[in-house]
């Protein structure tokens, strides 16, 4: 793959010195790509859609879909250049994620003649105080293969060719619910996975801290692959259905890490209650929890639930959360659905941001991006920093802090009611049903909507 990226390298410089004249964007509406992540693993394939939207006034707007499972993550800081050579076109492309510290970049040689573009580039992601880089191949879709492949389960064969002695062997029983060990994980997880009578294959995995969201891949033979990327995160699953009926696997995200994981079948597999995982410690009042707001000003927790009381808050949904986490953005979206049904009785939302660096003029414009991003309105203060040791000294009204994100349900008088650690998002299905339903009985008692 290197090898290939490294010839693609090559191809594109001698084009670019070719430039007669450079243009905006490019005469299609729509273009279809799978995009590959070269990483210690292997290749992991991410399904990516570029639409533009025609603007009279200026120029055309970009948006970059990718398309995992049921999921549709969209990026909307998206530049599109094509500069016209006298051999080919060659098209530059630039996909930002507001508030990830994360980009995504490649150039592809367009040869016309109904060839599919091919390139090459880089995902740059942040983590910690560590920047990342990871080369990528991008080869385009063809309209007609693309339209016939949406639906299936969305995802398609292009994510991942069949290989290896799984070629053309009917795929092994892998879909259900398993409970799934990581080998680098302390307590154990639920997998669970979709597989149609094609191989095509979705899941995820529910562990203690969050969910992997919607992953998409196939079943050859006794081998499944699943992957998911969306610009912001990314994660690769190798797995071997084996001859006692366990599954022996391996994940990787990125470049960054890997580890191992087995499972055994089990319908009834489940992780620990999300409202039993953190304890209430108390031993600070409100006011001694004093943080930043992003524009840099000191300010307690207390002085900013004494605003939100001013507006007519009855009940206070504390949110701890990181800009760069896909869990809360999950968590953020309901949380975001449930103020909106409840403003009127007293609903309200403050967050608490812990970040990458520790820089407060670098955190503080992560978080204002990832507002933008998410469309929220409401108050938040950088806390700390997302190390789960430091962050837990951070909040020592509490007994650890586990997982991001973090809620804790205040009642009109300031009194922790319940805290829930991680989140089980959307791509859990039945578990997503069952955390709203909680949720949402919690806040009517502590919005005196039942007894």
């Amino acid at each position: 793959m290197r090898d290939m990226s490294r010839f693609l390298g090559v191809a594109l410089a001698i084009a670019l010195a070719l430039v007669t004249r450079a243009a905006l964007a490019d005469p299609a509406e729509q273009r279809a790509y799978v995009i590959e992540l070269i990483t210690p693993g292997g290749p992991l394939p991410a399904v990516c859609e570029l639409q533009r939207v025609h603007s009279a006034d200026g120029p055309d707007v970009w948006s970059a879909h990718f398309k995992n499972a049921k999921s549709v993550s969209v990026c909307h800081d998206v530049r599109v250049e094509t500069t016209h050579t006298d051999l080919w076109n060659v098209r530059h492309v630039r996909i930002e994620v507001l508030g990830a510290d994360s980009v995504l970049e490649w150039s592809e040689i367009d040869r016309g003649w109904d060839e599919p573009a091919r390139g090459s580039g880089t995902w740059t992601k942040r983590r910690n105080a560590d920047v990342h880089v990871v080369d990528v191949i991008v080869r385009e879709i063809g309209e007609v293969q693309y339209a016939t492949l949406e639906g299936k389960l969305g995802v398609t064969p292009e994510r991942f060719g069949a290989v290896g002695s799984g070629t053309g062997a009917e795929p092994a029983p892998f879909a259900g619910r398993w409970s799934a060990v990581f080998k680098g994980e302390e307590d154990p997880c639920v997998a669970q996975f979709e597989v149609d009578d094609h191989g095509f294959a979705t899941g995820t995995f529910i562990t203690t801290t969050g969910d992997y969201r919607y992953l998409s891949g196939r079943v050859d033979g006794d081998l499944l692959r699943l992957s998911s990327f969306d610009a912001r995160d990314s994660y690769l699953f190798h797995a071997r259905l084996r001859a006692d009926g366990t599954i022996a696997g391996d994940f990787w995200s990125g470049t960054w890490w890997h580890d191992t994981w087995t499972a055994t079948r089990d319908e009834n597999a489940s992780v620990n209650d999300g409202f039993s995982r953190t304890e209430w410690r108390g031993g600070a009042t409100w006011d001694q929890l004093v943080f930043r707001t992003l524009d840099g000003d000191a300010q307690s927790v207390g002085d900013a639930l004494d605003d939100l009381e001013a507006g007519g808050a009855r009940a206070t949904l504390l949110l701890l959360f990181g800009s760069w986490c896909a869990n809360c953005a999950d968590a953020i979206e309901y949380l975001k659905e449930l103020e909106g049904e409840h403003a009127g009785e007293g609903l309200r939302v403050l967050g608490l941001a812990f970040e990458y660096t520790g820089d407060m003029e670098h955190d503080a414009r992560q978080v204002r991006l990832h507002e933008e991003r998410q469309g929220t309105t409401w108050p938040v203060l950088v806390a700390g920093v997302s190390d789960k040791k430091k962050a837990s000294e951070a909040m020592p009204v509490l007994d650890r802090i586990r997982a991001f994100p973090t809620v804790v349900f205040l009642d009109s008088s300031r009194e922790p009611i319940a805290v829930y650690s991680g989140f089980e998002g959307p791509a859990t299905g039945e578990a997503y049903e069952r955390l709203r339903a909680r949720w949402e009985a919690l806040i009517g008692r502590l919005l005196g909507e039942s007894p």
